[in-house]
């Protein structure tokens, strides 16, 4: 998949139109590659999602991330 120039267009897309999709009380949760986190945390802002964390894998790397619309 070519994600654009940043690498970070299907992921714009997703978060964009996933909040409509989650119950009350849902949460997403998403593996992304480590320098993305930075713009994803943007991304995240931006969309007004409620909370959102992130966490490292078994290697100290930041890879997935939990949001709550």
């Amino acid at each position: 998949l070519y994600g654009g120039k940043d690498g970070l267009d299907y992921i714009r897309r997703f978060l964009k139109g996933a909040k409509q999709y989650l119950k009350t009380g849902g949460v997403i949760y998403m593996e992304y590659s480590s320098p993305q986190r930075q713009k994803i945390a943007q991304i995240l802002k931006h969309e007004r999602y409620k909370s959102f964390e992130f966490f490292q894998d078994q290697y100290e790397k930041w890879r997935y991330m939990r949001a709550a619309a």
